[in-house]
């Protein structure tokens, strides 16, 4: 048991329990694909799903090996999960964004504005995921620490925790602001209107998550920060399925 009071049987327990629910979660992205190719409704917001799927079946695999193998092994595993956990949360947040594009589809203007915030979404993303490299890649002598286990990590620095979580509150308010904006000046079918509901209530909800994995971060719990990540990639791909029927 380490200083923080956190077992490494703990920490295997609670990674089965993320990882079936991840596991669920992917089996029901595959049904969500096959479901809407089958109504013929496939559209690109299926494309940042599927997208999303596939980092998340990584990351699922980075995450087992992290937690289950031991060196070199698990530090495979370790680069696949930090790599591939930005990029499930940022694809989901593409694949929200394109969902409302299509309900508001007629509209030319609104439509630009949803598609420009998708750039925006995506030079975010792509910032703070070079300057996530770098901090990794600069100095790999952290892969031959044990902090976690007998296993590799490498905290992220205040810097780049807050740069992450500024820029999480900005792409989640866009998420939380637009839904209202559109229920405000378009008039929308009652199902439509249930589908923007939903993106403003999941708004708040990854938001709650980044606020919680950040505040893990800082008060430097390194053996914790694993499983909120895993929480919040979960989160996320729970937010990209309750689109399905929609």
């Amino acid at each position: 048991m380490d200083s923080h009071g956190v077992s490494v049987n703990v920490i295997k327990k609670a990674s089965v329990g993320t990882a079936t629910l991840q596991v669920i979660g992917l089996l029901l992205a595959v049904f969500r694909l096959w479901f809407r190719f089958r109504i013929r409704r496939l559209w690109w917001e299926d494309a940042w799903a599927f997208a999303a799927f596939v980092f998340a079946t990584n990351y699922l695999i980075g995450s087992w090996l992290y937690v289950y193998s031991e060196k070199p092994t698990s530090t495979v595993g370790y680069w696949i999960s930090i790599l591939t956990s930005n990029a499930v949360i940022w694809l989901v947040r593409h694949s929200t964004l394109f969902s409302v594009a299509r309900i508001i589809y007629p509209s030319l203007t609104l439509r630009g504005m949803v598609l420009g915030i998708a750039l925006m979404f995506f030079l975010l993303f792509i910032s703070f995921m070079a300057a996530k490299l770098w901090y990794y890649c600069r100095d790999l002598s952290w892969t031959n620490n044990t902090l976690f286990f007998g296993n590799a990590l490498l905290p992220l620095s205040t810097n780049l925790i807050i740069f992450e979580l500024t820029i999480d509150f900005i792409a989640d308010a866009v998420l939380i602001v637009l839904p209202i904006k559109l229920l405000w000046s378009v008039k929308l079918p009652t199902r439509q209107r249930r589908m923007i509901l939903l993106v403003f209530a999941s708004g708040i909800m990854v938001t709650i998550a980044a606020i919680c994995r950040a505040i893990c971060q800082l008060l430097d719990l390194i053996l914790i920060v694993p499983l909120v990540m895993d929480v919040e990639v979960r989160t996320h791909r729970v937010v990209g399925l309750s689109y399905l029927i929609l």
